[in-house]
């Protein structure tokens, strides 16, 4: 039945995220801790020192913001570009029509600040990425659009299959992409759910 079918893969969709979970826990805490580090406030405080010194002055002096800015602003001066390249010569005008569809949807989507953002993200944690996704246009209800984009705070919310061997995951069988809702919206998404604890 439809709903054995659902529970199946529910089940299936649980045991994955345990896996990826348990695999890379300890190395996304610590991808946090170094994004706080990085650009919060009192980030090169932790709590116990904070907590002593609560009445007296407490100075950081961040070194880690400038080189991180470094890095980014080379990035920037020299961005990666999507190119697509012809296998054969009749093939040039379909590679030529391809990079301008390309250019499209990346200028659509402002795809550069989101390339910015993970790679921004990827310097000072180690984890970042984007989504491609599928759209319906606003006048339009069965044309779609493909856009770029963010994930924002990939090392807590992209999990990739800890088996894929490529960098940048794309021999990756399978992925989550988690995200908070208030309770509120999730109740009117989905009036017929449960809400549990994961």
């Amino acid at each position: 039945s439809k709903a054995s079918k659902l529970d199946a893969i529910h089940k299936e969709a649980l045991e994955r995220f345990e896996i990826v979970w348990n695999a890379e826990r300890d190395q996304r805490k610590l991808a946090i801790e170094d994004m706080r580090f990085a650009h919060a406030e009192d980030g090169q405080w932790d709590e116990n020192a904070i907590t002593k010194r609560k009445d007296r002055p407490r100075y950081t002096l961040n070194r880690v913001a400038g080189a991180i800015d470094q890095v980014c602003g080379d990035q920037r001066q020299n961005r990666t570009q999507i190119k697509v390249r012809p296998i054969t010569d009749g093939t040039k005008d379909i590679a030529k029509v391809r990079m301008g569809l390309i250019r499209n949807i990346e200028n659509n989507s402002d795809a550069e600040s989101t390339y910015d953002a993970a790679f921004d993200e990827t310097v000072t944690g180690g984890y970042g990425g984007w989504r491609v996704l599928t759209q319906f246009t606003d006048d339009d209800v069965f044309e779609q659009d493909i856009v770029i984009a963010p994930i924002k705070s990939a090392a807590s919310s992209l999990f990739m299959d800890p088996s894929a061997q490529k960098y940048d995951k794309r021999d990756a069988m399978w992925g989550f992409y988690v995200r908070d809702m208030p309770l509120d919206t999730f109740n009117k998404k989905y009036p017929n759910a449960t809400v549990s604890d994961f």
